[in-house]
């Protein structure tokens, strides 16, 4: 059976990747509050739609991931396709852009996952409770990358992994137990993800940045420019998505 995540994610084929990413929370259930502007600094937040199966198992414990280690780098007009991040932000990468705000509204503990350079790569929440028929707010900063200014990309949609974790009672990839916000990119994660009908394989959550057109313009040979998607490796999914000492289902 074709999880509800799934099917959006057919969809979104067809309607393209920047309505996607504006696509209500009825069908990519964990989502980002709110799109970025190109070098602002602003706060934002994970919204957490419903538990498992449905939001009928409440939340628990709650896993993020950022597209930083070797990210897969797609889109449908991009001509040439640029060879990584770096001909399109200054930054180079989205490792460290993020950062967590402590909120216990829902896990009482947070964290950080950081890489071996120290910079921020995604989050953790644990000791947790979402109430079932309720919905959740886990806030973040978020520091926008500057568009180089060669460049033609007008967007960057920036996949987010999310592991919402409703059961820490083995086996832990079931439907009742995790919702895997994830890329359908060939992980072992939503490989047996789809196999167990977990919701959310194919639908990660989109963090769109948005050029400023006015202090940064399109080149005039760029025309309308492109969107560019950045997206969790498999390796990354698989490796990261875990929590220590908490929750590996791998």
């Amino acid at each position: 059976m074709m999880s509800s995540g799934s099917s959006w994610g057919v969809i979104c084929v067809g309607l393209g990747a920047v309505l996607c990413a504006l696509a209500p929370a009825a069908f990519a259930h964990t989502t980002i509050a709110a799109q970025a502007m190109e070098g602002v600094r602003s706060d934002n937040a994970l919204r957490i739609g419903h538990g498992c199966e449905e939001g009928e198992v409440a939340v628990i414990a709650q896993s993020v991931v950022f597209p930083t280690d070797a990210p897969v780098l797609s889109s449908s007009d991009a001509n040439p396709m640029p060879a990584d991040l770096s001909e399109v932000i200054e930054q180079g990468g989205v490792e460290g852009l993020a950062s967590l705000v402590q909120d216990r509204s829902i896990f009482l503990d947070q964290d950080v996952k950081r890489d071996a350079n120290g910079n921020v790569i995604g989050f953790v929440g644990t000791r947790g409770f979402l109430t079932p028929g309720l919905r959740g707010r886990v806030p973040f900063e978020f520091s926008s990358p500057n568009f180089v200014a060669e460049s033609c990309a007008k967007t960057l949609i920036v996949q987010i992994a999310i592991a919402d974790i409703c059961s820490r009672r083995p086996p832990l990839l079931r439907a009742q137990k995790v919702d895997l916000w994830i890329p359908d990119n060939g992980s072992q994660l939503a490989v047996e993800g789809a196999a167990q009908g977990i919701d959310g394989i194919g639908a990660p959550a989109n963090l769109v940045v948005n050029r400023n057109t006015l202090s940064n313009p399109l080149p005039e040979s760029c025309g309308a420019g492109y969107t560019l998607t950045v997206t969790p490796s498999p390796a990354q999914v698989d490796r990261d998505l875990a929590i220590k000492h908490f929750w590996a289902p791998r």
